[in-house]
């Protein structure tokens, strides 16, 4: 296998990115159907099983990670356990086993195969595995090595991933556009109404709201749960830090120096880029057709000149409209795939070769000539170039493994005594003691704890934590104190309370004032007048389309309501609800609508449709069969998975 692989050339059709591959999707994938599907896993390491086959919890938990790390990287900071807790990751990735579990039955059920050629190419496409372009043998196993992969089973996993494609596929096939499909979907979406509207806002009922010790008691005992003072901790620390480890990392081996590049080749990644220069030949101000048709003909002059051996620095200084660029010979800049250079001239960009120049390329202000001075091809900076980072880390992955055998060796001493305190001191150590914290919050000078710490805060006071990573150092820990959560006496809180109370009084007086509103609308009276009886005033959005979904200009973000306000007409013409949006509350009513001028469906634009509607019919198709199989499945919970869905 390795050796057909490796005579297949590199696909400029299908680029991965290794990382996600193999971390997030292909790991999860071999998981599956390399184990739970033939296993003999004990009722309680069984996560679901799914018309016979099983998927065991290491499965599971190995998948809920890899959505959790995926939308980690979408996220990036704003990722909180709150956020976590709203995107259901036990339900997703239950969800995602089970479809993948019915998509390769469904796939054997229909007679799909995976044929080796197929294999092969699919490999043989993936960059990470490709030096200069062609696979490479040791490429491939030092990066599967890294993954505690054989090839074996990346490629039964690959297999599998490709059987899944073909299934869906074949679920898809029957999805169908007609032209009724294209004009119908146009007309809904250039279709475009406008609005008058009424907002409501709370502010401005905010005198109006009285309040006295009786009506803010009674608040607080109607909402104690949003004035509880949670759980909180104080914990007691031993820190080992890495960093006084590293004059015993010593020196490190060729031996090491390649296992690290190898296991670490991400950060030796060299992207595709080019180095490009430019002579911009401008559009007059107010340009018709003929005037831009003269600027054409002096690029397609200026290209002749410049093919014929005229300098492209100083033609560019003399002529190119783009005055920043001709200053500096007409160099542009360095720039990868999908960064800041326009897609036009990206495109033409990447398909010169050093030194040539493109044809004119047309665009807003001008036609543009643009030369590429250097290109780099993507791949990894070799072994001998990044040597000192390579030797950095390798001191600090073993200074660091020098602190964890420190560490643990403090925790074995220890750690039956219950006294951390008394333990640093007769090691000479300083103990640290954070400030009272509360799950999610910083615990002191160790910040946000991991994860894991959870059973620190989860134990009986004076017990040691075995050591664990926080903030780039080792540290055990023990919990010193708990403080139990309580709700607080109307004085602690006063301030607080008599806020909320006010801000939720004038919030439903301003909803009601917008269900006035609406009363007297269909009571048949007009919404200027009905307006106009509750102090506000009537204003219009202006004409928009489906596109702003689910924005409505001047109003803000309707959500949900978006769609309801193109159902409007004589039958109803205004949304019967008050809609919330932000802080306040708003009657929305049809003031006209505008039918799409069919005329403007060019056949370029029907094109895009028809591709666009096909693709959502494909998935539509994909997803109903998904949905019947899952209908007919027998699928079952193990005692575990059962008491976790249960809980959410």
């Amino acid at each position: 296998m390795l050796d057909a692989i490796r005579k297949k050339k590199k696909s400029v059709f299908i680029r991965s990115i290794f990382w996600i591959i193999i971390a997030a999707f292909i790991g999860t994938i071999f998981l599956v159907w390399g184990k739970g599907e033939f296993g003999n896993e004990v009722d309680d390491r069984l996560a679901v099983e799914v018309n016979g086959s099983r998927i065991n919890l290491d499965v599971y938990e190995q998948t809920r990670q890899n959505l959790a790390s995926f939308y980690r990287q979408i996220y990036g900071g704003q990722f909180s356990p709150e956020l976590e807790k709203r995107l259901h990751l036990p339900q997703q990735a239950l969800q995602k086993l089970i479809d993948q579990t019915l998509l390769l039955q469904e796939g054997k059920r229909l007679g799909i195969t995976v044929s080796k050629k197929e294999l092969i190419d699919s490999i043989a496409a993936i960059e990470a595995f490709q030096v200069d372009g062609v696979f490479n043998r040791q490429q491939y196993i030092g990066l599967l090595a890294h993954q505690r992969l054989t090839p074996a089973q990346f490629e039964q996993s690959q297999r599998n991933h490709l059987l899944m494609e073909k299934t869906q596929n074949k679920m898809a096939e029957s999805a169908k556009v007609s032209d009724d499909d294209v004009l119908n979907a146009f007309k809904k979406r250039e279709e475009k109404i406008n609005l008058d509207f009424v907002r409501m806002k709370p502010s401005a009922f905010e005198e109006k709201v009285t309040v006295d010790n009786s009506k803010l008691e009674e608040f607080l005992a109607e909402h104690k749960e949003m004035f509880r003072v949670p759980e909180k901790f104080v914990l007691d620390y031993v820190t080992f830090d890495p960093a006084n480890f590293r004059e015993q990392a010593g020196n490190h081996t060729p031996e090491e120096q390649e296992r690290y590049y190898n296991r670490h080749r991400e950060q030796f990644e060299i992207d595709e880029s080019v180095k490009v220069a430019q002579i911009v030949l401008g559009f007059p101000e107010n340009a018709d057709d003929a005037a831009k048709e003269q600027v054409r003909a002096l690029a397609e002059k200026t290209l002749d000149e410049l093919r014929t051996g005229a300098d492209f620095a100083k033609v560019a200084a003399e002529r190119s409209a783009d005055k920043e660029s001709a200053a500096k010979e007409g160099v542009m800049g360095t720039f990868g795939r999908g960064g800041s250079l326009a897609p036009e001239l990206e495109d033409a960009v990447f398909a010169l070769r050093k030194g040539q120049i493109s044809e004119p390329i047309a665009m807003d202000d001008g036609y543009h000539l643009i030369k590429l001075l250097e290109y780099t091809e993507a791949g990894f900076k070799p072994l001998e170039t990044v040597l000192d980072e390579v030797n950095a880390g390798l001191s600090e992955e073993k200074a660091r493994a020098l602190a964890l055998d420190k560490a643990m060796d403090f925790y074995n001493i220890n750690r039956r005594e219950h006294d951390l305190a008394a333990a640093a001191k007769a090691a000479g150590m300083p103990l640290g003691t954070t400030p009272p914290f509360e799950t999610g919050e910083a615990a002191g000078d160790l910040g946000i704890l991991p994860e894991n710490a959870a059973m620190v805060t989860d134990q009986a006071p004076g017990n040691l934590t075995r050591p664990m990573s926080v903030g780039g150092k080792i540290v055990v820990m023990a919990l010193r104190e708990r403080q139990p959560s309580f709700i607080p006496q109307l004085a602690e809180v006063h301030e607080k309370v008599e806020q909320m109370m006010r801000e939720e009084s004038a919030a439903q007086l301003a909803k009601d004032a917008a269900a006035a509103i609406l009363k007297a609308l269909a009571d048949g009276r007009k919404l200027e007048e009905a307006a106009q009886e509750q102090h506000a005033v009537v204003e219009e959005t202006g004409l928009f389309t489906r596109r702003n979904d689910p924005f409505v200009p001047l109003v803000g973000n309707v959500g949900d309501d978006f769609a309801s306000l193109f159902q409007l007409g004589e039958a109803q013409a205004a949304i019967d609800h008050p809609l919330a949006v932000g802080d306040d509350f708003v009657v929305i009513t049809l003031k006209e609508r505008e039918e799409a001028n069919v005329d403007l469906l060019v056949d370029s634009e029907r094109n895009m449709l028809r591709d666009s509607l096909l693709i959502h019919k494909q998935q539509e198709s994909i997803n109903n069969r998904l949905a019947e199989l899952r209908k007919e499945a027998k699928i079952s919970l193990g005692p575990v998975l059962r008491q976790i869905m249960e809980e959410r």
